[in-house]
């Protein structure tokens, strides 16, 4: 028997944690919040950077609703969706101050920007500026781009859960339910 694709196991997993009680919305991504990787060489559609100056950028592989999960704000365009996966356009969603740094003059959404390479990626959103990489540092520019679009989503990834119900309870739920299904949990915390 084959193993199933990333994307269809990561929608099953997402679909089983939000039919949990009091789950809002889960999500899932390959870094916790406060630990995007950190990318040198950022292209930007009608920009030739010279070397020295190659813009750098924070990126994290996101699946859909990880914004609304995390509680950051959509300020342009769409939310990434389970459409966007291999074979579609590949698409990204940047922040507000990577949109004004490079896109001032106009909107962002439907330029292309690249992850150290040529700019293949459609920008679809632009999202709230959020801390990124740790609570002291600054606002970074970021960019993210979608589970089911990922060559290179690792595992373990993390599993971000938004829930009204008591945190600890929840994750006591979800490390039981989990045990039952198979396991992924490893380490669940609480913020």
């Amino acid at each position: 028997m084959r193993q199933p694709p990333a994307n269809e196991s990561d929608a099953e997993l997402l679909d089983r944690v939000n039919a949990l009680p009091g789950v809002h919305s889960a999500s899932l991504a390959d870094m916790p919040l406060l630990g995007g990787a950190h990318i040198d060489g950022l292209s930007v559609e009608g920009r030739a950077a010279p070397r020295t100056e190659v813009p750098d950028v924070s990126v994290k592989t996101v699946s859909p609703l990880f914004f609304e999960t995390m509680g950051i704000s959509l300020r342009l365009g769409r939310d990434l969706s389970p459409l966007d996966r291999s074979g579609a356009t590949k698409v990204a969603i940047v922040n507000e101050s990577l949109a004004h740094e490079f896109f001032w003059a106009g909107s962002p959404i439907g330029k292309h920007v690249g992850l150290g390479g040529v700019p293949d990626l459609e920008i679809v959103g632009v999202i709230a500026d959020s801390k990124y990489n740790g609570i002291r540092d600054g606002i970074p520019n970021t960019v993210d781009v979608p589970v089911g679009q990922s060559q290179t989503l690792s595992t373990p990834r993390t599993l971000h859960v938004y829930t009204a119900a008591d945190a600890a309870k929840s994750t006591r739920q979800l490390a039981t339910r989990d045990a039952n299904a198979g396991g992924f949990a490893r380490n669940p915390a609480t913020m």
